[in-house]
């Protein structure tokens, strides 16, 4: 499994190099029908009316050394690569650099917590309110949800013990999107204002104003406790607790791309598997 998502980031790696190209003037832009070829990935011709062929290559800064190896013997070819492997042959070889572009950090993976939780959202159909205002509605369940959180974060444990119902994914999947876009200290003690307010409406007089300053002092307690510790794994816990993983992000993602990669995949593997032209069968006397 490991090694087909690896083959399937890199065609979408391909896919993503030829959309630059097109961007950047170049013409006839096709990626190599057969993917195992060595030599070149894409090939094209340039604006001004030359013949170019790319090789792609993306991953980690460790995967560059490879690539400069790539690069030293194949000096007819261009390279696109992801920034890591781009920017560590740079500061190594900066003779390289004429060889080589740029393509971008993560183009493939999702990694950044913002742009992680807000896949996951969308793709759960858990609507996140545009201002702190419109989340008012859901105040309770963002004070329940971020509690989870801390209990969670003090033990150092993951949602092992939670509960999993659709309801409690949802809403750890609104609150730590919300906690992302707008800052933990303004939604907690948003939040906590308005459930405590709403606590104290069923005690005597005056109990909504006291409701609410206690319920903003709690959720600003919660919310200084997860400022410390949470904004590096909200997207790790809102995954844990929706069982989901960072292929299953990649995935949603890259849907439509993903698609079209698996369609060539399909037409390739439909070609090779076609019956050999059938020889006339032989008579017997």
């Amino acid at each position: 499994m490991t090694g087909f998502i690896s083959g399937l980031k890199g065609k979408m790696a391909e896919f993503h190099a030829a959309d630059i190209l097109q961007q950047n003037g170049y013409t006839d832009v096709r990626i190599a029908d057969d993917p195992t070829q060595s030599v070149w990935d894409i090939s094209a011709i340039g604006p001004s009316g030359e013949s170019v062929v790319f090789q792609v290559k993306t991953g980690s800064d460790t995967y560059a050394p490879q690539v400069e190896s790539s690069l030293e013997g194949q000096a007819d070819v261009q390279f696109m690569l992801s920034s890591e492997i781009y920017n560590n042959i740079g500061l190594d070889s900066p003779e390289y650099f004429d060889q080589m572009t740029d393509i971008g950090h993560d183009h493939i993976l999702v990694r950044d917590v913002e742009d992680g939780l807000s896949t996951l959202s969308n793709n759960m159909g858990v609507d996140i309110p545009d201002g702190i205002l419109e989340a008012l509605p859901y105040a309770a369940t963002i004070i329940a949800a971020a509690r989870l959180m801390q209990s969670v974060i003090r033990t150092e444990k993951e949602f092992n013990a939670a509960d999993r119902t659709t309801t409690n994914k949802v809403q750890v999947v609104r609150t730590v999107t919300l906690m992302s876009r707008f800052g933990v200290s303004s939604v907690l003690t948003m939040a906590g204002g308005i459930s405590g307010a709403a606590a104290g409406s069923i005690a005597p007089v005056g109990g909504n104003v006291v409701g609410g300053i206690a319920g903003i002092a709690g959720g600003a307690v919660i919310a200084d406790y997860l400022n410390k510790h949470l904004e590096p794994r909200m997207l790790d816990l809102a995954l844990s607790i929706t069982e989901l993983t960072y292929d299953d992000l990649f995935y949603y993602k890259n849907k439509n791309r993903i698609d079209k990669a698996a369609m060539r995949f399909h037409e390739t593997a439909r070609t090779l598997a076609a019956p050999n032209r059938r020889l006339p069968a032989k008579r017997h006397s």
